[in-house]
């Protein structure tokens, strides 16, 4: 009713991202992979390519969409606590990113 903007992030993941681990992340990606499943990783890479391609193909009005998943991409910081939250130091990353790509929305 007011004419609102809206913008779907599609978060990074410990399962998805290109960063190089931590070895506290790596041994939680382990850990998980080998509890949850040895699929883990490519589980999460199938879901979030149908995700993404699902995403990218809406063409509607007041929507955007910005792909999160590679924000974290070139960096050796230790960011993921989990498999899907991240700490202060890819908090900032993160909003980082997001600012980034408002702007650009905001631009056009």
């Amino acid at each position: 009713m007011v004419d609102a903007e809206y913008v779907y992030v599609l978060q990074p993941t410990m399962a998805v991202t290109h960063k190089a681990l931590s070895d506290r992340e790596r041994s939680h990606l382990d850990r998980a992979t080998r509890t949850v499943s040895p699929r883990l990783s490519a589980v999460f890479s199938d879901a979030y390519g149908a995700i993404d391609a699902r995403l990218r193909s809406l063409d509607l009005e007041g929507f955007h969409y910005v792909d999160a998943t590679r924000v974290f991409d070139g960096t050796d910081a230790d960011v993921f606590i989990d498999m899907y939250h991240f700490g202060d130091r890819g908090n900032e990353i993160v909003a980082r990113g997001l600012a980034a790509e408002l702007a650009e929305i905001i631009d056009n």
